[in-house]
């Protein structure tokens, strides 16, 4: 069960760009943004298009894993806003394919709290966990960290994420 997001008085669109939920090769094909959003509840979506759209930047919004990778455009991408709990492919599984082909900055921001879910993310290459009940301006400090992180990383980014967190290796049995 996913705890509700804490919206943290969002509600004005004024100053967010943001794009449709979903954008078809008909109505144009596939549209770069500065952030994508990976998660299934279509609420989560509108509420992180009009938060992180408040920040400047371009927000594109996906229900599903596949939809992403089939539109994902890492030239622009400053961050990817991902969900756990998807449909078909999970969040974990997604976060190891992107690890395998891009270095564009994860944050993982989930419903599920629990520690080795965490923990699991980073291993697998996200640069920050936000659980949904920690609200939405927690997870705009992660999406400005990340943006950060992509910029400086177009030049030659970190080998791990646990570098670029300061953390410390992972412990292997």
């Amino acid at each position: 069960m996913t705890k509700p997001v804490q919206t943290d008085g969002i509600g004005s669109n004024e100053g967010a760009k943001t794009e449709s939920e979903s954008v078809s090769s008909e109505t144009g094909g596939v549209h770069p943004a500065d952030v994508y959003v990976v998660d299934d509840d279509p609420t989560v979506c509108k509420t992180l298009q009009l938060a992180i759209g408040s920040l400047g930047k371009s927000v594109r919004c996906f229900g599903q894993a596949e939809d992403f990778l089939r539109e994902f455009d890492a030239s622009q991408a400053e961050c990817i806003v991902l969900d756990l709990s998807l449909p078909k492919m999970n969040g974990h599984e997604l976060l190891s394919l992107l690890a395998e082909r891009h270095k564009t900055p994860v944050v993982v921001f989930s419903g599920n709290e629990d520690v080795q879910a965490a923990k699991r993310s980073r291993e697998l290459g996200a640069i920050d966990f936000c659980a949904k009940s920690a609200g939405v301006g927690a997870l705009l400090d992660c999406v400005r960290k990340a943006a950060t992180l992509a910029q400086g990383s177009r030049v030659e980014p970190p080998p791990d994420a646990a570098q670029r967190l300061d953390l410390p290796p992972p412990l292997r049995p």
